[in-house]
């Protein structure tokens, strides 16, 4: 019995002292590379890049050797005597001037305090490699629509030279836009050129514009130039009463609750409340869910290659609601919202079919307080066209279109007051002016005019 337990003495002293020497004198663990996945793959020299470590025995030493096509450029070695916790190396810059493309590579290793490896300590070794990158990205207008106006839309195509571009956006002056890469089929750029399109909005809520395109490289190199667009500042808004009448309040209030909300129709003290509630809380609900669709759902794939056709979705229809339109709701004499109209509504028959003008892919396709049973489809450059108070309609997400393809037949659901269309463009979730779209004149000098310009422009460099 005695002998056991000296052995059991005996392991547990071993484990003891095991465990001492392991974790608290020859501590293992390796000190922590903390930025890899932050580090760029170019560097344009100007801005400093660091590499962060940290370790619990503190950091020791580390050792830097730069390498260009396997040679070493520079090498540096140094002990860190306050044993930092957390330490953060700066990339050293070469000495020599090197031309952009060339590829460094930084071995970079970092030492502990720990007395592990006959004190010599834990190790972390990293390689980096990095792309010299000192120019910033070069942008050429190509063309662009001859002017724009508040609430209305343009379009631009232009070219970017870069050997890694990073991202290309547009800018109004208070919202910004992403731009799309575009392909002539019969045109080849150079290797570190493109050439990108976008559509740009000057929303009915912004009063001033200033137009604007960056580049940026994935060397955090800068470039932007201003977009110039004459101006029209007069924005043709129209005012309108509408009186709100019980009865049709009863029968559409009570079906609208039914269908979109999970608050009863009883829970509201009137009609007032329960308009209000759909005017407004219900009216920003469809808005948040438009604006994700056309902003975050919008793809690189564009269904417009060299043009558009104006949107004409009913036959013989006429304009019953324009857009930008102050709308006054009264109750019983009372001034109860105000709200203004963003689409433009078409009235034909009951029912009439609506086509699609141009080709793109469903990227919603629900029923909408407001505005009913809905479709929105993306065009591509950020354009996207809604159709809603559908009476039926057979699309679903992901679904592709062709011009002439039935979308859905009108109907009066949502609020609305009958059987029509209401329509809307919006360019990267921003509603705009739908009369330009529909008008055939303005298509053709706003937007496939400016296809022909950048193409002819391109093609003449290219024969040259």
């Amino acid at each position: 019995m005695r002998n056991l337990i000296i052995a059991i003495v005996v392991v547990c002293l071993g484990a003891i002292i095991y465990l001492v020497f392991n974790f608290f004198v020859f501590e293992r663990q390796k000190p922590v590379f903390q930025s890899h996945s932050s580090l760029p793959t170019h560097w344009n020299l100007q801005d400093d890049l660091s590499l962060h470590f940290s370790d619990a025995s503190g950091i020791r030493s580390y050792s830097v050797e730069v390498l260009l096509d396997s040679q070493i450029l520079f090498s540096q070695n140094e002990v860190v005597l306050n044993k930092p916790k957390t330490f953060a190396l700066s990339l050293p810059k070469p000495l020599t001037e090197l031309k952009d493309g060339t590829t460094l590579l930084y071995k970079v290793c970092v030492n502990d305090w720990s007395n592990t490896n006959f004190f010599a300590g834990n190790t972390t070794c990293v390689d980096v490699s990095l792309v010299i990158d000192t120019s910033a990205p070069q942008i050429e207008i190509l063309a662009r629509s001859p002017k724009i106006s508040r609430s209305g839309s343009a379009f631009v195509l232009f070219k970017v030279k870069d050997i890694a571009l990073d991202s290309v956006t547009l800018s109004n002056g208070k919202n910004e836009f992403r731009a799309f890469k575009h392909t002539f089929k019969d045109i080849t750029l150079a290797p570190d050129e493109a050439v990108y399109g976008a559509f740009i909005a000057w929303p009915l809520e912004n009063v001033l514009f200033e137009g604007s395109i960056r580049a940026v490289d994935k060397a955090a190199n800068k470039s932007q130039i201003l977009l110039h667009f004459p101006k029209n500042l007069n924005v043709p808004i129209r005012k309108s009463n509408i009186r709100l009448k019980p009865e049709f309040l009863e029968s559409k209030l009570r079906s609208l609750l039914d269908q979109i909300s999970d608050v009863r129709y009883d829970e509201f003290a009137d009609d007032r409340e329960r308009f209000l509630f759909i005017n407004e809380q219900a009216r920003s609900k469809d808005s948040n869910q438009i604006l994700e669709a056309t902003t975050t759902t919008i793809s690189n794939k564009s269904y417009i290659s060299f043009g558009i056709s104006p949107f004409a979705a009913l036959k013989n229809a006429i304009i019953v609601g324009y857009f930008g339109d102050e709308r006054s709701y009264y109750l019983d004499k009372n001034l109860v919202s105000v709200a203004y109209h963003m689409g433009l509504d078409l009235a034909s028959v009951r029912n009439a079919p609506i086509f699609a003008s141009n080709g793109g892919v469903v990227i919603l396709r629900q029923y909408l307080g407001l505005h009913g049973n809905t479709a929105v489809i993306y065009h591509g450059f950020g354009l996207s066209s809604l159709y809603a108070h559908m009476s039926d309609s057979m699309l679903k997400v992901g679904d592709e279109v062709e011009s002439g393809d039935i979308i859905g037949y009108t109907g009066s659901s949502g609020w609305a007051f009958g059987d029509h269309l209401h329509l809307e463009i919006l360019v990267q979730g921003h509603a705009v002016s739908v009369q330009e779209w529909t008008n055939p004149k303005w298509v053709e000098d706003n937007i496939n005019a400016v296809f022909e310009q950048a193409h002819r422009r391109l093609l003449e460099r290219v024969s040259f």
